[in-house]
Parts: C-alpha cells; structure tokens; sequence
C-alpha cells in the first residue's frame, strides 16, 4: 500500500489526477453527431460504458438535477488504500498537533467557521479525520484513478453536445459498496472547457477548481444505484464557499506550527474568496464573515475593503 502523509496528500492527489489529462484532452475535438435529443445522463452513461474495458464488475448510474448533471459508480472493490502507521511510542507521548476545523456558508454574504485547536488525536468528524485519528492514511487505489480517468473523458465529450449546454456542474461519485466509503469529485463545467482549450493548467484545474470529498457510511454500504445521494443542484456560490475551504485547509496544514493562528485563518480566507469570486466573476455578496467557534468572536470584512485590501495583490 501506498504511504502518503496527510500534509502531502493533496499535493500527491494532484500528481495522480494530472496523470488523467492526456486521454481527457484527447476528446476536445470529438463533438456528437446529430440526431433526436437524448437526456444528458443517458449520454454520459453511452459514453462511459462504451469506453468502459475494465474487469472489475461496475454499476453506473447518472441523474439530473436541474443543470447538475451527477455521475454514480459502484463497485465491489477498493477505492482507497488505507494503510495504518505504527506507533511511534507510549500513547502519552504522542506530539500534540494543531488541527483546523472550516466549514463555510452562503447567505447573501459568505460565511466562515473555523476551530483551530491542539490535540494528541483528532476528533472524528469526518472519514477522513476518522481515518487520520487512528492514524491511517489513504490515497486511491488503480481502480479509482481508472474510473476516474473514464468518467472525465465522457464528460469532455458531452460539453460538445447540444443536448447539454444547460449543465452547469457535474458530480461524479464513486462508492465501495462493500466497506461503505464514497470519493465525491465536483467540476465546474466551465472551468472543464477552459481546460479542454488550453485557457487554463491544468494544475489549476485539479489543484484549485476541483472539490474533492471522501465520506464513510453504513448507508453507502450495498447501494449500487445511489440511492443514498442527495441529488442537489450545485450553485455557484456554495461552489466558491466550498472551493474557498478547502484550499484554505490546504494551505493551513502546510504552515509552522507558529504560525497557525486566528489572524492567519482568516487572512488565509479572505485571499482566497476574494480570488474565487473574481475567478468566477461573482459579485452578489456585501460581506465576509469568519466565526471563531471557540470563542465565538466574529470578524468581518465588507466587499469593498476586501477589493481594496487585495486589488494590488495580483490575485
């Protein structure tokens, strides 16, 4: 199994994903031919399993909602390599780490959440910190990247498609029935275009414009049609929240220790809102908010300062 620390995983996700796109771009030319309209999803599903030469037995499934288009694959098989580590030493003398706690909202303005705290173990509020609290690390398996692989190039050759051209956002979710573990991937169809045609890296497409979610649960266990979802649309603004925390976490995990303070969290944010919504030319909010839950002090910042703070920045 594959040993990957938690302050380089999502660099070495990036690797693995970028190993995706000389296959994907591949498919920039190939446009569909015409004929009677056919349903987005029933596209996708022609597409995918017939480029589809895997052994492993796969349940695929896709559905709209509204101008979301979410992709469903199933399968008996690993999708992630959990590899434990070994202790280190008597459990007292485990090192104290600095965790981050962010989630964000949208409500007219964008809103932050955030804990920063040291403990010897992290609580379990997700798979992944579950997985990270009893000290197991884990990355994708062969069978995820080839899914994964498949997945996208049908999607490059749908934004072709004229029976498409009101998605918005994609989702492809790919879940272990057997152990009950999912990896959500959302795309962001114009930023997938923009890649196809060179306008943007495609380190920028995986590192930054791509949410990436893992999630254990016994309701994922036996699901091969994804019932289990919760076929949302997605909107741009929950997109941007969504993207904001995630690099925000990203690049938390990777300062000093002495570093990891309120003031940074929250500069970190703001930088990053702020070039989210200039990246997607969104403009419909007055204010940033950031909520320090353990002492439940709130800062915040107005859409003009925050312009002003960072206009010179060259985000």
């Amino acid at each position: 199994m594959m040993k990957l620390k938690q302050s380089l995983k999502n660099s070495i996700k990036l690797a693995l994903l970028l190993s995706l796109l000389s296959l994907c771009l591949s498919c920039q030319n190939t446009k569909s031919t015409s004929g009677p309209a056919q349903d987005p999803q029933h596209l996708f599903l022609k597409s995918f399993n017939n480029t589809l030469k895997l052994k492993t037995p796969l349940y695929a499934n896709a559905k709209m909602a509204n101008t979301t288009l979410w992709v469903y694959v199933a399968t008996d098989e690993e999708i992630l390599t959990l590899d434990r580590k070994q202790s280190q030493g008597k459990e007292d003398e485990k090192k104290e780490t600095i965790f981050l706690q962010l989630k964000g909202d949208y409500s007219g303005n964008f809103q932050f959440y955030y804990d920063i705290f040291r403990l010897k173990d992290l609580p379990p509020t997700s798979f992944k910190e579950e997985a990270a609290s009893k000290g197991i690390n884990e990355g994708y398996t062969n069978l995820t990247h080839d899914i994964l692989q498949k997945a996208f190039v049908s999607l490059m050759d749908l934004v072709y498609s004229t029976d498409a051209k009101n998605l918005k956002f994609f989702v492809v979710s790919i879940a272990d029935i057997k152990k009950g573990i999912e990896i959500k991937t959302i795309i962001n169809r114009s930023d997938l275009e923009k890649l196809m045609v060179n306008i943007i890296t495609s380190e920028q497409f995986y590192g930054t414009r791509t949410i990436y979610k893992e999630k254990g649960d016994e309701t994922i266990t036996g699901d091969k049609t994804g019932k289990h979802l919760d076929y949302k649309e997605i909107v741009l603004e929950n997109f941007i929240v969504e993207l904001t925390a995630q690099k925000a976490r990203q690049e938390f995990a990777k300062l000093k220790d002495e570093e990891k303070t309120n003031q940074k969290i929250q500069g970190i944010i703001l930088k990053n809102i702020y070039e989210f919504t200039k990246i997607y030319e969104f403009d419909n909010f007055y204010a940033v908010e950031m909520t320090d839950i353990a002492s439940n002090n709130k800062e915040s910042m107005s859409k003009y300062e925050l312009t002003e703070k960072f206009k010179d920045s060259g985000l």
